[in-house]
């Protein structure tokens, strides 16, 4: 028996992991947040309404019909919307899971035996999933893919992933910029950028062939950009740190950040690009772009920091394992209280503990953890592609 355990000591170790985090969602199953009361069931009862699959030739509600489409699958299969959606999440969070190992291993093996696990249990994740039945997990995992997929050098795989990725939510596209330093390292071919194109199409092909269109599909993907017109949602960035939760923005105010943003991720990017590719400076520009963004763009909302603490991990995992467990800590108070805040404190004190929590203790806590990572950047590992 003790032979046994100590050759598949690591599998039997996450299998016992695995299964607490089953545990932790069936105990949260029947929670119902407010997006689902408001939105997502709402989604579902049109879907069986206007025939199932046939619902896809109708805008039902603000998400594109890449999501909408396994909503169909999910009102074919089973009446049950709040146990499909959890559970769709929770496969997602499977395969973050897994790429997530995949990065790490590229780098080192005993690091992702040893610290993976991180990813099954993390509390952003299993809070966004099991409680909020939240589907950010879906775009992560394919942005998580074309990560590993770039480390491997199957480029074309790479983009494509990315493309699916962004036709699920533009918040994606947080780490998009990270593409020019792709580009002027020659880690990949301006051509290449077609097949983004090409992902982003592919899983809108049922709906097209149903009968709503591409265009329609991009216009539901932009009209997310435009729905709120806040400095700020309960995300806990620069905005929020100057108690703007909420306050109205100037449309004109709004675009013109945007491409300061822009020009700021750009220049993040292409930093030092002529020092030539490297691995981890590439999983480290990810992370970094995709903080940076989050922080300085108007109207975030409480859950866009879901990519970034997830990247962090994956960099102090790979490159500065001695800020580790304080970043999973910090990063985990940063995205985890907001998210609370604003879908479980009772309405009449949501507005003064948004302040409190999102504004006052966790954007402090963002800009401290971004100004660290600034100025004090940890030393990287080398690992030449």
């Amino acid at each position: 028996m003790k032979k046994f355990f100590y050759k598949y000591k690591i599998e039997l170790i996450y299998t016992t992991i695995f299964f607490i985090s089953m545990i932790f969602r069936i105990f949260f199953i029947n929670i119902k947040s407010d997006d689902y009361l408001l939105f997502l069931n709402n989604w579902w009862n049109k879907i069986n309404e206007y025939g199932g699959f046939n619902s896809l030739k109708y805008i039902i509600g603000d998400y594109p019909d890449s999501y909408m489409f396994l909503l169909c699958i999910g009102a074919s299969i089973t009446k049950n919307s709040l146990i499909f959606i959890k559970v769709l999440s929770a496969i997602f969070d499977i395969l973050i899971f897994l790429f997530g190992y995949k990065i790490i291993k590229y780098f080192s093996k005993e690091d992702a035996n040893k610290y993976s696990w991180i990813l099954i249990l993390l509390p952003g994740i299993l809070v966004n999933s099991a409680i909020l039945g939240q589907c950010d997990s879906i775009y992560t995992a394919f942005v998580l893919a074309f990560i590993y997929y770039i480390l491997k050098n199957h480029n074309k795989l790479a983009l494509s992933l990315l493309g699916i990725a962004i036709s699920f939510k533009l918040q994606s596209l947080f780490i998009a910029p990270v593409i020019l330093y792709l580009i002027a390292t020659k880690k990949i071919k301006i051509y290449d950028l077609f097949f983004i194109i090409l992902g982003f199409i592919l899983p809108f092909i049922p709906t097209i062939l149903i009968g709503k269109g591409l265009i329609e599909n991009i216009k539901i993907l932009m009209f997310q950009t435009s729905e709120y017109n806040y400095f700020v949602k309960s995300c806990p960035n620069i905005y929020s740190l100057f108690l703007l939760n909420y306050k109205q923005i100037n449309i004109f105010l709004k675009y013109s950040l945007s491409i300061i943003v822009g020009v700021i991720a750009i220049f993040i990017s292409l930093h030092k690009y002529k020092d030539g590719y490297n691995d981890t400076t590439f999983i480290y520009k990810s992370f970094l772009i995709s903080t940076i963004v989050v922080f300085l763009l108007p109207s975030m909302h409480d859950r866009y920091f879901y990519l970034s603490n997830i990247l962090g991990i994956l960099y102090c995992i790979i490159a500065s394992k001695k800020y580790l467990k304080r970043y999973v800590i910090l990063s985990t108070l940063i995205y985890v209280l907001p998210v609370l805040c604003i879908n479980f404190m009772p309405q009449d004190l949501k507005l003064i503990a948004d302040y409190l929590i999102t504004s006052c203790i966790c954007s402090t806590l963002n800009l401290f953890l971004i100004l660290r990572l600034l100025l004090n950047k940890p030393l990287l590992l080398y690992k030449k592609s």
